[in-house]
């Protein structure tokens, strides 16, 4: 059942596609979101574009969607240094009090899956970040053929492996690296965000570490399919996740090693973006 539209009593809802060189779907991507503005249940449907060499700017304007160029927020920081730097300058424009983010290449009810993260934060006070858990396809939903698979490829071999040696407390997540997630703008301004592949594990354990376990909601929003990825691709991302979770972890308390482990670590780690409000302070004192 589709769930009422939002009523003025309500927070208002921001969602966001992050995207780069998704020419072959966006087109699709976008006509089966940007109705959830015209319906009334998000107050704005947005692409965010992380730097892309093919068509996927223009194909999404013409789909009839509203386009951010991540590159023109806040370009004294310097080049856009993907997905979670993405992220970051998309929240740094953002005015909304939920948000939601989805990655632009998973096929599946795309509608219905961004109502449930939203009316899952929306209605949970105490949450403060809300992960898709889905049912992963070999084709998608409603191919002939389509069968369950098992977790991703990183989240099985990298950050379960890793959970269960150093932080057994987060091994009930489910789905640790899901890129569908709706978050409270005000936590996201306080938060530190991971650019690259490390951005999922990173604001999950930020949120952890400020909030407790609590404050994190993970809600089954159906079958999904993602698109192959090629080795090249999975080996940058697996190591971008594995030092991101490490760094954090030792920087947080939770896990111990050596001094020269850690200057490894700080050296490997992704680069990580300051809280906004950071910014807007500093700002604030030099005016």
């Amino acid at each position: 059942m589709v769930p009422a539209p939002r009523q003025e009593s309500r927070p208002t809802v921001g969602l966001y596609v992050l995207a780069r060189d998704e020419e072959p779907c966006i087109e699709r991507t976008v006509a089966e979101l940007a109705p959830l503005v015209t319906a009334g249940f998000v107050d704005r449907f947005c692409v965010v574009d992380g730097g892309s060499t093919d068509r996927t700017a223009s194909l999404a304007r013409g789909a009839g969607a509203e386009v951010l160029l991540a590159a023109d927020v806040l370009p004294e920081t310097g080049p856009v240094l993907g997905k979670g730097d993405s992220l970051w300058r998309a929240a740094a424009q953002a005015d909304e009090e939920l948000l939601c983010f989805l990655d632009a290449d998973i096929v599946g009810d795309l509608a219905g899956l961004a109502l449930r993260l939203v009316d899952a934060l929306r209605d949970s006070p105490r949450a403060q970040l809300v992960k898709g858990t889905f049912r992963r396809l070999t084709a998608p939903p409603g191919t002939p053929g389509a069968e369950p698979r098992r977790g991703g490829r990183i989240t099985e071999h990298v950050v379960r492996p890793a959970f269960a040696r150093l932080l057994p407390e987060f091994v009930h997540y489910r789905e640790p690296l899901s890129g569908q997630v709706a978050v409270r703008r005000a936590t996201l301004l306080d938060l530190p965000v991971t650019t690259g592949y490390g951005l999922e594990i990173g604001m999950l354990m930020d949120v952890v570490k400020r909030f407790g376990h609590d404050a994190v909601l993970e809600v089954p929003v159906g079958d999904i399919f993602n698109p192959p990825r090629e080795d090249a691709h999975l080996q940058e991302a697996s190591a971008q996740v594995e030092t991101t979770l490490l760094s954090k972890a030792y920087r947080y308390g939770w896990a111990q090693t050596s001094h020269r482990a850690r200057l490894h670590l700080a050296g490997g780690a992704p680069v990580e973006r300051p809280p906004l409000s950071s910014l807007a302070l500093r700002a604030a004192d030099e005016a």
